[in-house]
């Protein structure tokens, strides 16, 4: 009997040893305005750990919800979320369709994930100190990710098929703790400095550490030189970058369906464009890139889950307008391009007829004004950093140079065209002038009089001393008759 008990401890101790199976945390979810009764939170609302909000209604209330693990904004339109500074809690944050500010965020969150939407005053997020997920996904709006220069505690970074395609990865060289890095749609900006961090690190990646990357964006700068768009108008630019997209890929059967999703996980979007086919995804990337090359302030837009389907839209005279490159691939869309016929899918309206068999994920596009990147060659003055401005209200740095004075920004490298703020189409480069500069050749093609204070000063030194050498001459005789 002894024996007996002797055995059942032990088989006791051993269960209990056992190391136990611990599932997902699955955090109680409420829709906040189930929450409100009679204008007021209800009293049971903090059986609530995560709160999904749709709308502004009774949005004031949202701030006495300080217990919550987990809030998501969905569709909406916000300046100002640091009300959620006070949620103790508060560990995750997800915006979902939104154009949303950050500004003031100082949260103890430790994720971020962002799904379709506009994130403004990104940088914002060196506050949140203990921040180590960040997810970007399904068309996110950003131009940059100079911002996670100040997040140094990221370990896990997805970014899954940007609204923007040329987007520079070098301030992921500073995410020293970094452990898995997920880029899809982007692979094409990856060069060989970043490959051999991410390999010195031992960082998990969605693609090989053991290709070149620089050759297929060296390609597409290939293809975007080949089209000339020099001295092109803005029509005609959009014109020539649709049709060649057209012209050279074919749609490929192979990538629809469950197949697609899969080869979408292994698959180099760009790469299989320059292979000359693909699905909606090349047709679009390749499309957006071009554009994005060409300074147009172009994003892709993604349909939802029912149609599966991904598009470009590029803003122009202060409105949105479609593109799907993908549904142009007939002889009827060819010739639609190429007549500058702005109907059906090139040019038009999105929310238009255009909506009958494209729904986008959100109403992002009418809520969003974008901003345009200003790029600044300051011609031996201090280095400026590009801007990303509002395209009808902006105002420009002027730039120090040592024994000069600024003069003004040109939009030309030769100093010939003064730059007036105005309305902007397009990215742009401005290249300062200073008063001691000689603009060697008007736009007519004439010389220039000397434009600068010292110029003048100097012509002006050179006649006095002429003219005094002269009367000093004169006097002592030194001239003869002839």
């Amino acid at each position: 009997m002894k024996l007996k008990i002797k055995y059942f401890i032990i088989i006791i101790s051993f269960i209990l040893l056992l190391p136990l199976t611990v599932k997902a945390e699955q955090l109680v979810t409420c829709n906040f305005d189930d929450l409100i009764i009679s204008g007021k939170v209800r009293r049971d609302a903090d059986n609530c750990e995560k709160v999904i909000v749709r709308n502004t209604d009774y949005f004031d209330l949202v701030s006495e919800l300080t217990w919550l693990k987990e809030i998501e904004f969905v569709d909406m339109n916000l300046d100002d979320i640091t009300f959620i500074n006070n949620f103790n809690e508060l560990e995750k944050l997800v915006i979902s369709g939104s154009n949303i500010s950050i500004k003031g965020i100082n949260s103890d969150i430790t994720s971020l994930s962002v799904y379709n939407s506009y994130v403004r005053n990104l940088e914002d997020l060196a506050n949140c100190r203990y921040l180590e997920n960040i997810i970007l996904s399904d068309t996110t709006y950003f131009r940059d990710l100079e911002f996670l220069r100040k997040t140094k505690n990221v370990r896990t970074l997805s970014i899954d098929f940007p609204a923007y395609t040329n987007i520079d990865l070098s301030p992921i060289l500073g995410l020293y703790k970094l452990d898995t890095l997920n880029l899809w749609g982007l692979e094409q900006n990856i060069n060989s400095t970043l490959l051999n961090f991410l390999k010195r690190n031992n960082v998990k990646t969605s693609f090989s550490l053991n290709r070149d990357y620089e050759s297929l964006m060296s390609n597409v700068r290939s293809i975007y030189n080949s089209l000339n768009l020099d001295g092109l108008s803005e029509d005609e630019q959009i014109q020539r970058i649709v049709l060649y997209v057209l012209d050279n890929l074919s749609y490929d059967e192979n990538l629809t369906g469950s197949a697609g999703q899969e080869a979408f996980k292994t698959e180099i979007m760009i790469e299989k464009a320059l292979n000359k086919s693909g699905v909606c995804r090349q047709y679009t990337l390749l499309t957006n890139i071009l554009l994005e090359m060409a300074g147009f302030n172009a994003i892709q837009v993604r349909s939802n889950a029912d149609e599966n389907h991904i598009w470009n839209a590029i803003y122009l005279d202060g409105s949105w307008y479609a593109i799907d490159p993908t549904w142009l691939d007939t002889e009827e869309g060819r010739a639609q391009v190429a007549n500058n016929v702005r109907d059906n899918y090139y040019l038009v309206n999105p929310y238009g007829n255009f909506m009958t068999n494209h729904h986008p994920l959100s109403n992002l596009l009418t809520m969003m004004t974008p901003v345009f990147k200003i790029t600044f060659d300051t011609k031996g003055g201090n280095s400026l950093a590009p801007v990303y401005v509002n395209p009808t209200n902006y105002n420009l740095p002027a730039p120090t140079k040592q024994n000069s004075e600024f003069d003004a920004w040109y939009s030309d490298s030769a100093l010939i065209n003064n730059y007036e703020v105005e309305p902007l189409n397009k990215d742009l480069t401005l290249y300062a002038g200073y008063n001691d500069t000689l603009r060697i050749e008007s736009a007519a093609g004439m010389p220039n009089p000397p434009t600068s204070v010292i110029g003048y000063i100097g012509l002006g030194t050179l006649l006095v001393s002429v003219s005094a050498g002269y009367l000093y001459l004169r006097k002592h005789n030194k001239f003869k008759k002839l």
